[in-house]
């Protein structure tokens, strides 16, 4: 399940001020294993002079690298760390986001002035949520695919549409 969260600086950033903030989100996102979400990162081709990134939640982390990541003792970087992250950017230095993901048009808010809209927190924490309910539960088979869930059984379904 390919799912991303996109972060958008509000205004254009000089190449001196990308690097030092670039440098600063490496520095925050230390300290974690990041096997729940891709770290706070940034794409190269931006045309306009925005700051532009994306982190992808990980919905099923690899085994041997959770059992890894245990014995380290570090916290497992998750979706709600690259919020803070990016807040904590935001109030240092003065950088406003807009966050979108792939499956809204448009974006599901801001980040200003450290501070998150409530829909941005809302869908981050629904996301994570899901995760843990992946985490779980499983991933479902691909289309065409045997499954051991069973249909018929009532409770939550992760996915509707063909049944």
């Amino acid at each position: 399940m390919g799912f991303t969260v996109y972060y958008r600086s509000l205004v254009p950033v000089g190449a001196e001020e990308r690097a030092v903030i670039e440098a600063a989100c490496d520095e925050l996102g230390r300290g974690h294993e990041w096997l729940s979400c891709e770290p706070v990162s940034f794409f190269r081709d931006d045309d306009d002079g925005h700051l532009l990134g994306g982190s992808k939640p990980i919905f099923a982390p690899n085994a041997g690298e959770v059992a890894s990541a245990e014995s380290d003792g570090l916290p497992d970087g998750t979706i709600h760390d690259v919020l803070e992250i990016l807040c904590q950017v935001s109030r240092t230095y003065d950088i406003d986001w807009e966050i979108s993901h792939d499956y809204f048009e448009g974006a599901i808010g801001l980040i200003q002035g450290g501070q998150a809209d409530a829909e941005v927190v809302q869908q981050l924490a629904a996301l994570g949520e899901l995760g843990d309910i992946v985490t779980e539960f499983g991933l479902p088979d691909a289309p065409g695919e045997p499954s051991d869930v069973d249909d018929d059984e009532p409770g939550l379904r992760l996915f509707q549409g063909d049944a």
